[in-house]
């Protein structure tokens, strides 16, 4: 068994950069159609968290969201830089806490947190193959 604490470290951090694009906007309303989607947001966040802890960890293992914490104070529009910068603030035996910022080249457009946990992937893979079977096994 690992200890995150021996391969992950608190001040670890990843920025991901990107410019809007029209795939960013949501689709669920005409007068947003310009602006970046808070979930385009939160999906920028969690590739910049992942990059930030993924690397470090033993083979076969990934990091996967368990919380999300997000206020998207800002609006961007396509066309326009975002950056997202994920810091890793607390390591446990569990879990791994990253605090999320959010700028783009005006200023902050958001910050939260996002907490990570450790898991083995073919074990994450064979329990959703589980579910799923289930599921269609009650379909019938």
């Amino acid at each position: 068994m690992y200890d995150l604490r021996e391969l992950v470290s608190v001040g670890r951090s990843a920025k991901v950069s990107r410019v809007v694009k029209e795939s960013d906007a949501t689709g669920y309303s005409d007068v947003l159609n310009s602006l970046m989607a808070t979930s385009a947001v939160i999906g920028l966040a969690m590739q910049a968290a992942g990059e930030a802890i993924d690397p470090f960890l033993p083979e076969g293992y990934i990091s996967i969201a368990r919380q999300v914490e997000f206020e998207h104070s800002a609006s961007t529009m396509i066309g326009i830089k975002v950056t997202v910068e994920a810091t890793v603030t607390e390591v446990q035996q569990l879990y791994i806490d990253l605090a999320i910022k959010v700028t783009d080249e005006l200023g902050e457009v958001g910050h939260g947190l996002i907490r990570k946990s450790i898991v083995h992937t073919a074990s994450l893979l064979s329990r959703a193959q589980n579910r799923r079977e289930r599921m269609l096994n009650s379909r019938r």
